[in-house]
This record gives structure tokens, C-alpha cells and sequence, in this order.
């Protein structure tokens, strides 16, 4: 009976050992598959983030870049490889952007939500304007927390806008310095725009009057030859001349 329950003993501790050993087997073999799969996709990232125009840079919680893609040199001066294992300031960012740049990652990373971030560098073309979209990476089983970043030039865009800015300021004072008076309609019949004179000629303030629209806050000219002038122009683009309005 000794001997058999010997065997029986040593016979369920080597079964238990196979499957241990299965188990083990199993699981290295999946972890080797998910590291494969891992290895496939940053291979992927990097074959699609490395032909971008758009600047790409991997950054930690500390800032520190753990990959920039070929953009960044045209940007910067710099190359790649020497943005690796820096942060923002070690690479010599004015510190306005710093201080940016560390209060937006500590966002995303405590929040766990993308954010857009707009600054100015002074790189080898002299001050750009940059847009940036800093979202948090899917964070791999044991693996660091990281950010992805997507910098993109907009320098031409703001300066068309502060073209257009200047052009409407320019606008505004020329309407304001006119002497007859000036209002612009849209065509829902509000009031987009008034100067200071037009504002004298219809009793109102002309700040008062944006957005308002002009038969209701003027109901006596309805159906009179003044709508009717308005109306040709705004529905068959044609201009109308009227000599008075009572």
C-alpha cells in the first residue's frame, strides 16, 4: 500500500508538472506574440510617423523625447537623435514654452485626454507659429505612460489672419471716419455692421444695433419704397438709389 501510494503520489506530481509546464509554455508563448505584435506596430508607426511634414516627437511625463521623427530637423536645426532622452528646456525652448508645454503634458497624463497647445518658435527660418495636438498612447501591460505629439507649421495661416484683422481694422476706421451713413445687412435682415454716423442719422446707438434685425426694430418702414429697395438688392443683386426715407 506504501508503494502504491508512492506511485500514485509521484505519478500526480509529474502530471502536475506537464501541465505546469504547458501552462508556462503557453504563456511565453503569448507574451512572445504580444512583444511581436508590439514590435509590428511601433515598426508601422515609425515607417508611417518618418515620411510625415508634420513634426512627430514621443514624449514621457517628465518631457523627456523618446522618439522625433526626420521633421523636426528642418524645425529646429536639430536632428533627430539629439532630441532623444531630452526635455524641451534641455534643448533650449524659451521658457514661456516650457512652462507650456510641462502644464499641457501634465493634463493629458492626469486627465487621459488629448489637448491642442499654440506657440511660437524661433527656428533656422526665423519665428514660426506651430499647432500641436498632444494625446495620451494606449499604455502596453507594465509599460511607461506616453504621449504621441503632432506638430504641424500654421505660420502662414496667422498671418493671414492678422491680415484680414488689420484689413477689417482699416475697414472700420474708414466707415467711421466717412460722413454719410453706413450699415451692412446679412440676409436674414440683421445688422452686421453700422457707423458712427448712421448711428446719428436713425436715433440709435450703432453698437446697439448688431445683430438686430432692422424691421423689427424699424417697423415703420415696412412696406414702404425703402424695403422694397432693400429687398431688390439683396434677392436680384442689383443696387437702388433713394432719394429720401421718411
Amino acid at each position: 500500500p506504501l508503494f502504491v501510494a508512492l506511485l500514485i503520489g509521484t505519478v500526480l506530481l509529474v502530471g502536475a508538472l506537464v501541465v505546469g509546464a504547458r501552462r508556462l509554455d503557453r504563456a511565453l508563448q503569448a507574451q512572445a506574440q504580444q512583444q511581436q505584435a508590439l514590435q509590428r506596430s511601433e515598426s508601422h508607426f515609425r515607417a508611417l510617423a518618418d515620411n510625415l511634414p508634420d513634426v512627430v516627437v514621443r514624449m514621457d511625463r517628465e518631457g523627456r523625447h523618446l522618439y522625433a521623427n526626420p521633421a523636426v530637423q528642418p524645425a529646429t536645426g536639430l536632428p533627430p537623435e539629439a532630441f532623444i532622452g531630452k526635455t524641451n528646456a534641455d534643448l533650449g525652448m524659451p521658457a514661456d514654452n516650457v512652462a507650456a508645454w510641462m502644464a499641457t503634458l501634465g493634463r493629458v497624463f492626469d486627465q487621459g485626454r488629448a489637448e491642442r497647445l499654440e506657440f511660437a518658435y524661433p527656428g533656422p527660418q526665423g519665428l514660426r507659429h506651430w499647432e500641436s495636438v498632444v494625446a495620451p498612447e494606449p499604455v502596453a501591460s507594465g509599460g511607461p505612460a506616453t504621449v504621441l505629439v503632432i506638430s504641424r507649421d500654421i505660420t502662414e495661416r496667422k498671418q493671414a489672419e492678422a491680415a484680414r484683422e488689420a484689413l477689417s481694422r482699416r475697414m472700420v476706421d474708414l466707415l467711421e471716419s466717412m460722413s454719410d451713413g453706413f450699415v451692412s445687412l446679412d440676409r436674414q435682415w440683421r445688422y452686421q455692421a453700422v457707423n458712427r454716423k448712421a448711428g446719428e442719422m436713425l436715433g440709435r446707438g450703432a453698437a446697439g444695433l448688431i445683430g438686430k434685425h432692422i424691421w423689427t426694430e424699424f417697423p415703420e418702414g415696412v412696406g414702404q419704397p425703402f424695403q422694397r429697395a432693400c429687398e431688390r438688392a439683396m434677392n436680384e443683386g442689383v443696387s437702388a438709389v433713394m432719394e429720401e426715407y421718411n
